[in-house]
């Protein structure tokens, strides 16, 4: 069985900061991914290999790619959680409801200043 080895910690560390973001606990995890709690931490500390079927199971809970799980923070694209969309989607629709009314109200004054 082939094993993904090459840089556990990078990987438990990705993974813990996608597992804070998401506002889980290990338990809850482990529970998620159907494996016990001190199995789902020695992944999570780098403490254990772990073989690719449950490295594709952790990367499609997480909703990133397997890359993404094995690089550096550095290199790594920021994830965003659902949460943290909708509340961008909602940021959107205020500024572009806001550009419309802006947009509206320049071409009032546009008019009005044509009329005179």
């Amino acid at each position: 069985m082939e094993t993904i080895g090459s840089d556990m910690e990078t990987i438990g560390n990705n993974m813990k900061q996608l597992r804070q973001k998401l506002g889980c606990s290990q338990r809850q995890v482990a529970e998620k991914l159907g494996i016990s709690t001190p199995a789902y931490c020695k992944i999570e500390s780098g403490m254990t290999t772990i073989n690719i079927a449950r490295f594709n199971q952790i990367a499609k809970f997480y909703k990133v790619t397997p890359t993404d799980l094995m690089l550096k923070e550095e290199k790594r694209p920021q994830v965003i959680t659902y949460n943290e969309l909708g509340v961008l989607k909602e940021k959107l629709s205020i500024t572009n409801r806001d550009l419309i009314n802006l947009q509206s109200l320049a071409i009032k004054l546009f008019e009005e200043l044509r009329e005179k």
